[in-house]
């Protein structure tokens, strides 16, 4: 600098300005105790140690933006700083104690590629790394443990060794696993605690000596059953291996005193395991319900009575799952539409009809069949479901049930089988019929024909004498009726018994015009207007049959009983020639409505069981003549 403008004299400076480099006093207050040597240039103040001073190697410099060092500084006192720090490293050579005091407040993030440590607020101690968020530095309290929210990874240098498969573990003093399998696990009785939303809590509770869990702030739990075992993993069990067990499901419950519920038990009064409806306090009794889905199907109100839970609606068993026997102590109470019934196959030729009349047709197994003009005793029932040439039957045989009429009826009259139209129902008047079969008695008046209801009551013919008049088939005796000679053939011809006394015969009276003394085998019987045999003398060989001329008088097979109706005489033999010829009525003017119908049958000389009848045709031929007796 200018000599001329830095010389001074005794507390005195000459003009300067701040350009200038000098070296002297601080401007003072004129007493020499006050002031202090001074160094000043425009841009730096450095300082060398064995160097000429080459504007690089300095190791102080002084700038207007900082005091910077390329040695080592060592302060053997405290050091103030009201601003920031920046620094590589701080070493402390002392062997005393080193700390860093300082106030606290919000901090700021350290910027990118740069961290950050200070006192955040409430002066814990926070940390940005590498231009982070400011997260507070776990600590050690004076008990030992961690102050705050610290993991095992930010706790520990390294992740401690871990344990796999089902371990009771404990933490070694590195952090890392005890990996042993624990015998016990000890937890102190305790009361209920408060359930937590979204935790599961479990306890042992000190009132039962139990354990016990509340998931997600629900019902408390027990845990650990002494009487419920899985026997397998799909049966559960209850017992004690002493005392009988029971199960409890509570519809309300207030106390132990005051509820409704349901028990699964064993009643020791009775020897019975039990299903209980039981109530306390002010519970109601409740009934039992049987559940499909969930519909009440079944009840036992509290009246314990059985019953559909709806009317009419449900059956006990099935046509092929049926109950055995059903006991009953004092009635079987049908009402207004009820009925007992039975389910018979049907026939599987003429079969039956739904609301009229049917009876057995006679084969083995026989079933049933729609009853004709003919059958005013032997009914069966009205059929009421199930009618047809197949599957089977369902036959009334006692309640309610509906049936067609022939004609009018009057409430509370008699019923029995028409004679006029085959299987209808007959209004018989007022006064119980007689020779006939009763079928029950019709509900309601009405003028004319239909169905109408019924309520059967099938009771047999009521007693009447038989007759012992003998029945002439034919009024005379002068005509040849001659058999066919074909095979496998028989001849019918329709007659009439029209006594209303029934007949019970044994046997029957011919006339043999024609003889046959072989071994030709003949057969002649009566079959009914459905077609049953009902009786015949059966095989008969010629011999025996027609081995002479006139009269001859054989057995039936059986004994039948002939009630007022129409009948077909049969007659058939395996003869092919000089056959056998019987007596009939004189020639072409016996009056009938079947004149020597062919009709098939299995075996010439044999009358099978049941033959298909032939429409009427009436008509006047030689109709044998027969006494049957």
């Amino acid at each position: 600098s200018n000599f001329q403008k830095t010389i001074a004299t005794a507390n005195n400076r000459p003009v300067n300005d701040a350009n200038d480099a000098f070296i002297g006093y601080d401007q003072g207050d004129g007493n020499p105790a006050n002031i202090g040597i001074t160094l000043g240039a425009p841009k730096s103040v450095s300082q060398y140690i064995g160097n000429v001073g080459d504007g690089t190697n300095w190791l102080e410099r002084l700038t207007t933006s900082s005091k910077e060092f390329k040695t080592n500084v060592q302060m053997d006192g405290a050091l103030t700083v009201a601003g920031s720090i920046q620094a590589s490293q701080f070493v402390s050579t002392s062997s005393g104690p080193w700390s860093l005091s300082g106030g606290f407040g919000t901090l700021s993030p350290a910027i990118s590629v740069k961290s950050l440590m200070g006192f955040g607020p409430n002066g814990k101690l926070e940390v940005s790394e590498n231009g982070g968020a400011l997260v507070e530095v776990a600590k050690v309290d004076v008990t030992g443990n961690f102050s705050g929210n610290a993991t095992t990874a930010s706790a520990l240098a390294q992740p401690p060794t871990q344990c796999t498969g089902s371990f009771m573990t404990g933490i070694q003093a590195n952090g890392n696993a005890i990996c042993s399998t624990a015998d016990v696990m000890q937890l102190a009785e305790t009361t209920a605690p408060t359930g937590l939303p979204n935790y599961g809590l479990f306890w042992f509770d000190a009132s039962c000596h139990c354990p016990k869990v509340i998931s997600n702030n629900g019902q408390a739990v027990q845990l650990g059953l002494t009487n419920v075992f899985n026997a397998d993993a799909n049966t559960l069990e209850e017992y004690n291996g002493t005392n009988p067990q029971g199960l409890r499901v509570y519809g309300t419950r207030t106390d132990a005193s005051n509820y409704e519920r349901i028990g699964f038990k064993w009643d020791n009064t009775d020897g019975y395991f039990a299903v209980a409806s039981e109530n306390a306090g002010t519970g109601s009794q409740r009934g039992i319900g049987f559940l499909i889905g969930s519909t009440v199907r079944w009840s036992i109100d509290t009246a314990s009575v059985l019953k559909p839970f709806t009317d009419n609606a449900f059956n006990i068993g099935s046509s092929s799952l049926r109950p055995k026997t059903i006991y009953a102590g004092t009635s079987v109470d049908i009402t207004g539409t009820g009925a007992l019934t039975f389910e018979p196959c049907n026939d599987s030729s003429t079969g039956t009809s739904l609301n009229f009349l049917a009876k057995w047709n006679g084969t083995n197994p026989s079933c049933a069949v729609k009853a004709g003009t003919g059958d005013t005793d032997g009914v069966i029932g009205i059929v009421s479901g199930g009618s047809g040439t197949s599957g089977n039957a369902v036959v009334t045989y006692r309640g309610y049930a509906q049936c067609s009429f022939d004609g009018g009826t009057t409430a509370a009259d008699y019923v029995i089988a028409s004679t006029s139209n085959a299987a209808d129902c007959r209004d018989a008047g007022s006064s119980r019929p007689s020779g006939v079969q009763v079928i029950g008695r019709v509900l309601s008046s009405n003028v004319a024909a239909g169905t109408y209801t019924v309520f059967v009551g099938m009771e047999p013919a009521s007693p009447m004498a038989t007759s012992q008049v003998p029945w002439f088939t034919q009024p005379s005796a002068s005509g040849a009726v001659s058999f066919l000679t074909s095979s496998n053939v028989a001849k019918l011809y329709g007659v009439l018994y029209s006594i209303p006394v029934p007949m019970t015969t044994t046997q029957v009276t011919y006339n043999v015009q024609t003889v046959d003394n072989t071994s030709n085998n003949y057969d002649i019987g009566l079959y009914n207007s459905s077609g049953a045999l009902v009786a015949h003398v059966g095989t008969t060989a010629g011999t025996a049959f027609a081995g002479s001329t006139g009269w001859k008088t054989l057995s039936w097979a059986s004994s039948a009983t002939i009630k007022q109706g129409k009948y077909y005489l049969a007659i058939t033999t395996n003869c092919t020639s000089s056959c056998a010829q019987l007596i009939g009525s004189s020639t072409g003017v016996g009056f009938t409505f079947a004149g020597a119908v062919q009709q098939s049958v299995t075996t010439g000389g044999t009358l099978p069981a049941t033959i298909t009848i032939p429409s009427d045709a009436y008509t006047a031929t030689t109709v044998p003549t027969w006494s049957v007796q």
